[in-house]
């Protein structure tokens, strides 16, 4: 782990060094960078892995919100990006982001087409429908909430509908790192309830469709077909990849069958990495 300050705010980072082009991971509402530990294993090092703890997320600082006409303009998380940018001392990046990370992709290739070489969206970059709140829930209502420990947080979280049967290390690494501990030995997560609440009212309710035409770079978007809570509540359905697809000039859509919106990141599997090395080699 490493930080960066940019725009006076202090984001935590993780990188897994390659020789390659450096891919710059963006993740989700309420995740924190080691969600994107089970692809950055398999893509270095053919490729440097910098993976970003977006800010009121992980080890990155939880500033008061950006002034509401920044957050309007869903000009927030792009503008943070291209600091991080400048602040590698690189010029472009092959970007992926996962969810709201997706939505933030393509607000970002849009808005500075000139720093990203590659965009990959993970089941997400699409407006999303009335249901996915609700889907997306149990995931979010461990936030400001304290559990006795790290073993009674983690019971919990192996709890949920979407992860049954499919636990493995890198859930365990990704939600052991989410937490802060207290004296008494509880703990509760580290994702700030008003960052995600800010977000949810801006950035999940806002149509992303003027920026589609205006992305410049190669896109291709990964779409995970099972659902959270029922088998129909996908995150992003067939048909609004499809649509997602026809939007962004070139974008290419893949779904990879028998994941849901998290285990298609955190969880091995070899398609969706060899769908992702054959695009960013292309």
């Amino acid at each position: 782990m490493a930080d960066i300050v940019v725009n006076g705010v202090r984001l935590s980072y993780h990188e897994w060094p390659g020789s390659g082009p450096t891919l710059l991971c963006v993740h989700g509402i309420s995740a924190n960078c080691r969600a994107w530990d089970c692809w950055a294993e398999q893509l270095t090092p053919a490729y440097r892995v910098i993976a970003l703890d977006l800010r009121g997320r992980g080890g990155s600082d939880k500033p008061p919100a950006y002034p509401v006409e920044v957050h309007r303009d869903l000009g927030c998380y792009p503008r943070d990006l291209d600091a991080v940018i400048d602040a590698l001392g690189l010029e472009a990046i092959h970007l992926l982001g996962h969810s709201l990370g997706a939505m933030i992709g393509v607000v970002f290739a849009a808005t500075y087409p000139q720093r990203v070489r590659k965009l990959i969206l993970v089941d997400g970059g699409h407006d999303l429908r009335p249901d996915v709140t609700a889907a997306i829930r149990p995931a979010l209502d461990r936030l400001g909430v304290t559990f006795a420990s790290v073993r009674d947080y983690l019971a919990r979280m192996q709890a949920l509908p979407f992860f049954s049967g499919t636990w493995n290390r890198y859930l365990d690494c990704y939600f052991r790192y989410d937490v802060e501990s207290r004296p008494d030995g509880s703990v509760c997560s580290r994702v700030s309830r008003a960052a995600v609440e800010t977000d949810a009212a801006t950035w999940l309710s806002r149509s992303l469709a003027s920026f589609y035409r205006q992305i410049t770079a190669p896109t291709l978007i990964l779409q995970a077909p099972a659902g959270l809570l029922t088998d129909s509540d996908c995150i992003l359905s067939r048909e609004e990849g499809e649509q997602l697809a026809a939007a962004i000039p070139g974008a290419r859509l893949v779904t990879v069958a028998g994941v849901n919106h998290y285990t298609i990141l955190l969880a091995h599997n070899p398609e969706v990495i060899d769908e992702v090395q054959r695009f960013l080699a292309a």
